[in-house]
């Protein structure tokens, strides 16, 4: 449901569905991924960071993927 959200024009509804499988399926790269983008989209910065800061500490921060990027770019525009 989160990925329907998210493709959505409905932000704060992707963020919440991704928060609450953080809860069922921690630190799983598209929920920490989809809340990252939720929040950023819902103009929560402060969970936004929080969240993109987690992935790259999961993912490791010398990968190239794309949502890598992106979040690398983000924390670092704020």
């Amino acid at each position: 449901m989160a990925t329907c959200y998210s493709n959505s024009t409905v932000p704060p509804k992707a963020l919440k569905e991704f928060e609450a499988s953080q809860t069922r399926e921690p630190n799983r790269f598209r929920g920490l991924h989809g809340a990252a983008q939720g929040a950023a989209q819902s103009g929560e910065i402060k969970k936004a960071k929080s969240y993109f800061a987690r992935l790259l500490e999961i993912a490791g921060e010398a990968s190239a993927r794309p949502e890598l990027v992106a979040a690398r770019r983000f924390l670092a525009a704020h």
